[in-house]
């Protein structure tokens, strides 16, 4: 939801396991949108799960905040570990507040998946726009 909301087009979310982490959201590149926003699409899920109360495994997020880390410090070359933090945790929250904003669509989405474990682009958009 954090990518739809931000005007990247969706084109598959998958779910192999409820609570166990095993899902993906694939879209096209952030690359374009400022730095908060792509950080906010890395932060999407991990915010989900706290924000909708589901259970994630210990290391989920794991890949993602590497990622984040990584684009933080491609941007803003030698920043101290706080200033690094800070900007992951801006982050995280601009992804809760789209999934906040957006939380009849987001619950509409995951009990859909819940059922099917997929959607393509066109299924996602008709959830969303229901």
């Amino acid at each position: 939801m954090v990518a739809w909301s931000l005007n990247l087009r969706v084109e598959s979310i998958y779910i192999r396991e409820i609570g166990a982490g095993n899902s993906a959201t694939k879209t096209e590149p952030p690359d374009h949108l400022p730095l908060m926003d792509q950080l906010a699409t890395l932060a999407a899920g991990l915010e989900a799960g706290r924000a909708f109360n589901v259970p994630l495994p210990e290391h989920a997020g794991d890949r993602d905040r590497l990622m984040a880390i990584t684009l933080v410090l491609e941007h803003h070359e030698g920043l101290a570990s706080d200033e690094i933090q800070s900007h992951l945790a801006a982050g995280h929250t601009r992804a809760l507040e789209l999934l906040l904003e957006h939380r009849d669509r987001v619950i509409r989405v995951a009990e859909h998946l819940r059922d099917v474990r997929q959607v393509d682009a066109a299924e996602f958009l008709g959830l969303v726009s229901a």
